[in-house]
């Protein structure tokens, strides 16, 4: 199954490309293919089907509350685009008085209380990528992958702790965590330190996820 596909609509202006490029790049470090529509479209290529295309293939919007996003008609096409496909849709708010309009105005918007720090609001988005049923297998699923053929420990830290995001895990997806310790010495091998002071000690990564994340109870 490939990467959950997200498309990012933003306000093309300095400080909306610099946001949405800042998120792209995190988000797609945390294994989510985020589309920035319009930097993805070749020459000579009828740019507004392009976007129509990848509005249509995308699981989820994010909206970059940015100073003048509201007021950009393309940004509300996009956005109305989405709502007619019935997908979710997370607003965040960048800017005062960029706050989520419309039919959109009843759903609490993700405030960027620092917009300086891109992987704070790419965690968050995560997080909510993971509550969201049109996303949520295809989020863990690629996590997942990436564990099983991470090539570092320090790939394997990172698979863990993004997996930690996303609440719990059911059997079948346990299963794989599990699996991937057995056939990846990347996984097996890999620790984290846990306790304080003189209680400090080293645990195996399977043993620290199970500590913050394991299966459903049955």
């Amino acid at each position: 199954m490939p990467n959950v596909k997200v498309f990012l609509s933003y306000n093309e202006g300095a400080a909306g490309g610099k946001a949405a490029q800042e998120l792209h790049d995190k988000l797609s470090k945390m294994h989510v293919d985020a589309v920035m529509a319009r930097h993805a479209i070749l020459p000579g290529t009828d740019w507004e089907q392009a976007i129509r295309t990848e509005l249509e293939s995308s699981a989820a919007l994010v909206s970059v509350g940015t100073k003048g996003y509201s007021a950009r008609p393309w940004c509300q096409q996009e956005i109305g685009w989405a709502l007619g496909r019935h997908v979710p849709i997370l607003w965040i708010q960048y800017a005062d008085g960029e706050s989520p309009a419309g039919f959109l105005a009843r759903t609490q918007a993700l405030i960027a209380d620092d917009p300086d720090q891109p992987e704070v609001i790419a965690r968050d988005v995560m997080q909510w990528l993971a509550k969201q049923k049109n996303t949520r297998e295809a989020l863990v699923d690629s996590l997942l992958s990436a564990l099983e053929t991470s090539d570092s420990y320090r790939a394997t830290r990172e698979c863990a702790e993004l997996l930690i995001l996303t609440g719990t895990l059911s059997e079948d997806e346990w299963n794989r965590v599990t699996q991937a310790a057995v056939t990846n010495r990347q996984v097996r091998d890999a620790f984290e330190w846990i306790g304080e002071g003189r209680y400090r000690r080293r645990v195996t990564m399977l043993d620290w996820l199970k500590r913050h994340i394991g299966p459903l109870d049955p």
